[in-house]
């Protein structure tokens, strides 16, 4: 997962969302049509985390974040409700990046 050309790969089974904006007040990684900022967690970054939970709370917004199955509590546990997080099976996507390793 650390492999960029593998990131990006991944990075395409997102939704179409908008490039991120180095205007936008809160950490993000793309934005949705309505505004909404999304942060990519699959490589657990805790200070990117920490900012973009920040960033909520002081502009009163809710994100999405996009991680795996396996994060899911933690990230609900801190996030609350300030976030929708979405997930994919670790497994899968593993098998999707490296077939046949």
């Amino acid at each position: 997962m650390c492999d960029d050309d593998r990131l990006e790969a991944f990075k395409t089974l997102m939704h179409k969302w908008l490039p991120p904006d180095i205007k936008y007040p809160i950490e993000h990684d793309a934005l949705t049509e309505d505004g909404t900022p999304v942060l990519f967690c699959c490589l657990l970054n805790i200070p990117r985390l920490f900012r973009f939970n920040n960033g909520l709370i002081l502009h009163r917004k809710i994100g999405k974040v996009i991680a795996f199955d396996f994060q899911l509590e933690m990230l609900e546990r801190y996030l609350g409700d300030r976030a929708e997080v979405m997930v994919f099976c670790f497994k899968e996507v593993m098998e999707w990046l490296f077939p046949g390793e």
